[in-house]
């Protein structure tokens, strides 16, 4: 059948009008998108691997610190009290340096005197007969133990006087504070080494009847002394992080980020000065 002229015009125009439709952006892209859906359902596509960054360091655990509990002390108690004052503070005064030989920047008797000598200008060498002097009095009258004071001292300021105030605002062998002398009620600041010890010792006394954590373990004693309980929570439940967010230099050094680790250098002087020995560490409550 022949068609008229009319609608073969019409079927040219209609054929151009569907190939413009077809050829249009939009149409391209529904075509496009359908075509994607079929090749999806026909074969999925699996994700590219992503290469491990060599400059990102993967995350290591975080090592988290654990509470302690006193062992029963079996140590033999030391008689230095019935001694005379004059050979107990020379027993006092020798095992306070042999306990620390090698610690820290001290290598000999002589070096310890000089740091001494340094701090405080035109003394002389009865000063640590001195300090051993005070180290006795306040422990005596304290009931507290003897060598723990000395270890303690150790950790903290090598066992010098260091009454010069660092810029933590810490003063004394046992670097003590002013919280800490208001909360033992003495004054601040201390005008003498004595009266520094004592306040670093009540402190501990009053840590140790105060916090659970405190009462059964000497070392969870030491580091809330160091860091306060409020920093001793907050180390216990994040671990260590690492040295930017350990934000006590004593959860740091616990956490072995520095030269050594705090309560272990109190423990390992101590237990160098049996003759020290005065107060078994399981039996002080710090009502004494």
């Amino acid at each position: 059948m022949e068609l008229s002229n009319g609608n073969k015009q019409l079927l040219i125009v209609g054929g151009v009008v569907l190939a413009l439709v077809l050829l249009s952006p939009t149409s391209a892209r529904v075509v496009k998108a359908q075509s994607k859906k079929v090749a999806t359902k026909k074969a999925p596509l699996l994700p590219v691997p992503i290469s491990p960054d060599p400059t990102v360091k993967p995350k290591t655990p975080v090592v988290k610190l654990r509470l302690f509990t006193d062992q029963k002390d079996n140590r033999p108690l030391s008689g230095l009290y019935s001694l005379h004052l004059d050979q107990q503070a020379e027993r006092c005064r020798q095992m306070m340096y042999e306990a620390g030989y090698g610690r820290g920047y001290l290598r000999s008797f002589e070096d310890w005197k000089l740091a001494i000598w340094k701090e405080i200008p035109f003394v002389g060498p009865s000063y640590m007969w001195k300090l051993a002097q005070d180290f006795l009095k306040v422990c005596k009258e304290e009931n507290y133990p003897l060598d723990l004071a000395i270890g303690h001292a150790w950790a903290e300021s090598s066992c010098r006087p260091a009454m010069t105030m660092n810029s933590a605002g810490a003063i004394g062998p046992l670097q003590v504070t002013r919280v800490a002398a208001e909360q033992v009620g003495e004054f601040w600041p201390p005008i003498s080494a004595q009266s520094a010890i004592r306040i670093g010792i009540k402190y501990m006394k009053w840590i140790r009847r105060t916090y659970p954590e405190a009462r059964r373990s000497v070392v969870d004693c030491l580091r809330i002394y160091g860091m306060g309980y409020g920093g001793f929570q907050k180390a216990m439940k994040l671990g260590c992080p690492g040295k930017a967010q350990e934000t006590y230099s004593v959860w740091q050094s616990e956490c072995g980020h520095k030269a050594y680790v705090y309560t272990q250098r109190v423990l390992e002087v101590a237990r160098n000065c049996p003759e020290l020995h005065t107060v078994r560490w399981d039996t002080w409550t710090g009502k004494e």
